[in-house]
């Protein structure tokens, strides 16, 4: 009977792997329009897109591997020139402008995968980024569901395929968000393995894969991080095999993540600067005070400044009242506020403990960003929300589906128990 269980699991987990591929790559399910869905954030992936076209124009990138295309004459940088002419016969009379915020390992990524795979057009590499989503989600679903249970891992996968956020992102060239999820593979892979080399292994990809995120971007690494992190405080309440909070484990994921950071933070800086602490310095005056809450009087941006000046609390607002799309789809936005307070409410009544702590746990992951990287979530509002996908709407559903299912039990007990109430 657990086997046929098991068979049963992965069946429909291989179902719902197909029906995430074709929800991200084709919005099969229409849980956006097809308008956002075709131009979403084509801009930050035309970064990515110009140093393909760079490269195979023989056009001088000074060594970076994101930017724009722009003319000699002007030297402006055209933000559509390469997502346009991708495809078409180019020249090498243009200009590379770098983007020096990021290494921007995506283009190598894709430089790589297009080269094996001989692809040539943007759909292709979008293909291929949408694979890469799906075999990370898919794989991180099966530990998940070794690690705390199928009824979980199901929602995750379920919550993603009708996320109006994942959707459109998930095979976005820039932001390649498998690589946001891959350093939970490993934290996972660590939790369920026996041996210590195994854990040894474990943190050693667990450091790998969060490099590569951080090479891809700094964007959401608070998020990342506790994302890692979260069996520790997690698998106690939904999981059957680990009943302890173990935070030697949380301490020891956690600065591996860290570590990882530093490391591509320096090798970043030597890039940005004529030294190391010339380019820490750089990044911290340019990048992270403009994300977090530096002088606005430093930008010249308008943007920029207004999202320095409002405070933490207006930018939590907006990500917790101002929905302006479903949840996921057919669940209203304007409900989340209600479904995130109800939740709580009766997390609480319940006096589960370990319910509570895996509650407020995930609600840190988006948080964490929401707060330390005010300024950047006040930009990016028509990207942050993405952030709630990060186990806190899975576990929110995930509890809500759980409630319901003790109210119901709850009253076929007490009807068992007293047949007369049927009747009334």
């Amino acid at each position: 009977m657990e086997n046929i269980k098991k068979i049963i699991y992965f069946a429909i987990l291989m179902m719902l792997g197909i029906g995430l591929y074709f929800s991200v790559q084709y919005n099969s399910f229409n849980v956006v329009s097809a308008g956002i869905h075709d131009n979403y954030q084509r801009e930050s992936e035309s970064l990515v897109l110009s140093a393909l076209y760079a490269d195979k124009n023989n056009i001088p990138t000074q060594g970076w591997r994101l930017g724009y295309i722009a003319s000699p004459e002007t030297n402006a940088p055209d933000i559509m020139f390469a997502y346009d002419n991708f495809e078409k016969p180019g020249g090498n009379q243009l200009k590379f402008i770098p983007y020096v915020s990021q290494w921007g390992i995506q283009s190598a990524i894709f430089k790589a995968l297009g080269s094996v795979f001989d692809i040539k057009t943007v759909i292709g590499l979008k293909a291929i980024n949408s694979i890469m989503f799906v075999l990370t989600i898919m794989i991180l679903a099966i530990l998940y569901y070794r690690l705390f249970n199928a009824t979980f891992a199901l929602i995750f996968c379920i919550s993603l395929i009708f996320s109006p956020w994942i959707v459109p992102i998930a095979r976005n060239l820039y932001w390649v968000p498998f690589t946001w999820f891959l350093p939970a593979i490993f934290s996972a892979m660590y939790f369920l393995a026996e041996s210590v080399i195994m854990k040894r292994i474990a943190l050693v990809m667990i450091f790998i894969s969060f490099a590569i995120k951080c090479m891809a971007g700094y964007e959401y690494i608070t998020s990342i991080t506790l994302l890692t992190c979260a069996p520790v405080f997690l698998a106690p309440y939904l999981g059957g095999k680990i009943h302890q909070y173990n935070i030697k484990d949380f301490v020891l994921i956690f600065s591996v993540c860290v570590f990882s950071f530093m490391v591509v933070l320096v090798i970043h800086a030597g890039m940005r600067g004529d030294s190391i602490l010339h380019g820490l310095q750089n990044i911290y005056e340019y990048d992270v005070k403009r994300r977090t809450y530096g002088d606005a009087s430093h930008f010249e941006n308008v943007e920029i400044q207004k999202s320095l000046n409002v405070s933490t609390w207006y930018v939590l607002r907006i990500y917790l009242f101002d929905w302006t799309t479903n949840v996921v789809k057919f669940i209203s936005g304007s409900l989340f506020p209600w479904l995130l307070g109800i939740t709580l409410a009766l997390c609480i009544i319940s006096g589960n403990k370990k319910r509570i702590i895996a509650f407020a746990y995930v609600l840190c992951i988006p948080l964490s960003w929401y707060i330390l990287a005010k300024g950047h979530s006040e930009v990016h509002v028509f990207i942050n929300f993405v952030l709630w996908y990060m186990l806190f709407v899975p576990l929110m559903l995930y509890l809500v589906v759980s409630f319901v299912r003790s109210a119901i039990s709850m009253l076929l007990l007490r009807v068992k128990a007293s047949p007369s109430l049927l009747h009334k």
